[in-house]
């Protein structure tokens, strides 16, 4: 079984709470189970990028309706659990703290989300960062959107 995490905070990278311990750990756990579990998340201004061992993986243009945003997409191994970062600004990037607060955190939490109508990194359509997923919605749709995109990134 292929399981994608996508998750505001995971441990040891961004943690405020519960959640960061739950993703920090559960893909740990079922990768010993025999499970290819890993986890989406953003790429916050507070992560150390060398202290995590983190590289760069790729980039992607996606079109807003207040035009394009360039999305960036990094990687690290924690604990045998594939990482997958994404950044692009001004969502996420330089902040320092993973939640700045309701007016703030609605748009650009929804952004990872908003980005699954496109060719980019929604809950669904990252699915493709697990060798062997399939979505089980909007399947036709991402099929659709990635054949644009090289096919070192297809499915």
């Amino acid at each position: 079984m292929n399981i994608l995490f996508a998750s505001a905070e995971a441990a040891p990278f961004a943690k405020t709470g519960g959640l960061a311990d739950v993703v920090g750990s559960l893909p740990k756990a079922l990768r010993q189970q025999g499970m290819d579990a890993r986890v989406l998340m953003p790429l916050y201004g507070l992560i150390d990028y060398d202290r995590y061992n983190l590289s760069y993986l790729f980039s992607f243009q996606f079109a807003r309706t207040i035009g394009l945003a360039d999305v960036h997409v990094h990687t690290t191994i924690h604990d045998g659990v594939p990482f997958y970062f994404v950044q692009t600004w001004p969502q996420f990037g330089q902040e320092g703290a993973v939640y700045g607060g309701w007016e703030w955190d609605v748009p650009r939490y929804i952004f990872p989300q908003s980005t699954g109508n496109g060719c980019g990194l929604g809950t669904e359509d990252a699915c493709w960062l697990v060798p062997g997923c399939v979505p089980r919605q909007r399947l036709a749709h991402r099929r659709a959107a990635v054949s644009a995109e090289p096919e070192s990134r297809q499915p």
